[in-house]
């Protein structure tokens, strides 16, 4: 017996007498949800009527702050995004929502790719429900809190998370209300990648976004489904805090939570004990209140060692490297299984339960992220929010899809990416007011198009601010670039509607529809 410590090395058996988990894993949505459901009920869950209406009424008001400030500093200019600028409807953010399931679908590297009319790489998605530039300013201006109600850094009321605050709080409100979970729970951090300057920004080389932005997060270990959040925001709160704010609203009823050694010790085990909730975790050597003589015994490979305290056991198992546990929930007990040896084939080990029972449990946070890496809207931006706020739609988009799944049957259920296309379709035939339109950006026309079939000349239709529209011609700007490295800015007023390029009555036109290489 470790008298200091309280350890004993007698090994126990049995795990720890406690009471059963019961209670059952259900969907507790406001909204009653059956077979007939669709995937836009279950997003509508996550994004309401409110989320729709506040990010209308704050993208409006941020654009109105900005192009009033460029106003009075005299830089706005005719013809700019924010000069442009039309009040945003609910309708054309539905689209834009739409769009950006789309892009997480179809990979591309640039925004104009998915406006482009280059046959090779074409998606008539985008272009065919908003305009590039259009999508363009919303992202620009894209908001959902008040600017002028920020609180700069040093200020008693400053909150680093200020811009994401009310969507995040009422998604974490949202997430925890409409499902409850299975036995099993898992806590662990989930990572937002971000290579640009915020100061809780972090570097962990074990996860595939080395750089960027965590979160911790409890989810259900079977599921994925993220229950609660807490966002890094440079503070530096304790591990029991942290464990306590994530777990609170479950504690009493006996599940199990699985955490890595970044969590786990032989203290957080016991504030857990006496809350009603067992723990399984792997466990750094060097924590306070591990038994000193256990924790540096040298041991043979597949050898294990225990210990117990009160309810905590701990395990020292040797398989590639040394593996601490610590446990509320087994005893010393462990299980024969196959296991594949370089030379040998397959063959018996022997490995702890509790090593076992954590590998098959601990995936709760991993499926999550496992999902959203799958689809993701990972661009780039220079602002931290907006990378931000696009993960957490996407960890959104899950709970959603769990929630889809739970409320059918155990029938085959469709693929993540299925409910996805689903979704955006619906969200977009919940917006009548679509203003379809191709983009003014630069025009790639197959010459499989362009030099076969019948091309007609016609003027360019009108626009509500111009009778007569003139755009500069392809083919006098293209051997301009070629020649003098700089693109010509020769007008007309016709262009093909087929190719929808803007072209010079003459020889362009000809040009154009009859040579391979027209800037020849």
């Amino acid at each position: 017996m470790d008298e200091y410590k309280g350890w004993s090395y007698q090994a126990v058996q049995e795990p720890p007498e406690n009471p059963v988990f019961q209670e059952v894993s259900q969907v507790l949505a406001p909204v009653e949800l059956d077979e007939s459901s669709s995937e836009l009920d279950c997003f509508s869950i996550f994004f309401p009527d409110s989320f729709w209406n506040t990010l209308k009424i704050e993208t409006n008001r941020y654009a109105a702050q900005m192009k009033a400030k460029q106003a009075r500093k005299g830089i706005l200019k005719p013809g700019t995004m924010l000069y442009e600028w039309k009040a945003v409807k609910e309708s054309e953010l539905k689209i834009f929502f739409s769009i950006v399931i789309h892009m997480t679908l179809v990979y591309k590297e640039s925004f104009d790719s998915y406006w482009s009319t280059r046959e090779i790489i074409a998606t008539p998605f985008a272009g065919k429900h908003m305009h590039r530039n259009r999508f363009r300013a919303i992202y620009s201006c894209l908001h959902l809190n008040d600017n002028t109600n920020y609180k700069p850094r040093g200020d008693p009321e400053y909150d680093a998370f200020f811009k994401l605050r009310p969507f995040f709080d009422e998604l974490c409100r949202l997430c925890q209300e409409c499902f409850y979970p299975n036995e099993n729970l898992a806590i662990n951090e989930g990572t937002c990648g971000f290579r640009g300057r915020v100061h809780f920004r972090m570097y962990n080389k074990d996860k595939p976004d080395k750089y960027g932005m965590k979160v911790y997060m409890l989810c259900d270990a079977e599921t994925g489904y993220i229950l609660r959040m807490i966002p890094y925001i440079g503070d530096s709160k304790a591990v029991e805090t942290i464990i306590t704010e994530l777990s609170e609203p479950y504690f009493g009823k006996w599940h199990t939570i699985y955490m890595d050694r970044f969590f786990t010790s032989p203290t957080i085990a016991d504030l857990l004990w006496i809350k009603g909730t067992r723990l399984v975790g792997t466990v750094m050597a060097n924590r306070r209140g591990l038994p000193q003589d256990w924790r540096h015994q040298p041991m043979e490979k597949d050898e294990m060692a225990f210990c117990h305290r009160v309810n905590l056991t701990a395990c020292k198992w040797k398989g590639k490297r040394d593996v601490l546990m610590l446990t509320t929930k087994h005893g010393a007990s462990w299980t024969k299984v196959d296991a594949k040896v370089k030379g040998v084939g397959v063959t018996k080990r022997l490995k702890p339960d509790c090593v076992l029972d954590y590998n098959y449990h601990k995936v709760g946070v991993d499926l999550n992220d496992q999902y959203v890496s799958y689809y993701s809207w990972n661009r780039k931006s220079m602002k931290w929010w907006k990378k931000m706020f696009f993960n957490l739609v996407a960890r959104a988009m899950v709970n959603a899809y769990v929630i889809y799944n739970k409320s059918r049957s155990q029938r085959r259920r469709p693929r993540f990416s299925q409910f996805l296309i689903e979704c955006g379709d619906q969200l977009l035939q919940t917006a009548p007011e679509a203003e379809p339109g191709p983009s003014r950006g630069p025009h790639h026309v197959g010459s499989s198009t362009r030099l076969v079939g019948r091309h007609f000349l016609e003027r360019i239709p009108s626009s509500e601010k111009k009778e007569k529209v003139a755009r500069v011609c392809k083919v006098c700007a293209d051997i301009s670039k070629k020649n003098t490295g700089k693109r010509g800015r020769k007008e007309t007023i016709f262009y093909c509607p087929d190719c929808n390029v803007p072209l010079c009555y003459h020889p362009c036109f000809k040009v154009f529809h009859t040579r391979k290489d027209y800037m020849t």
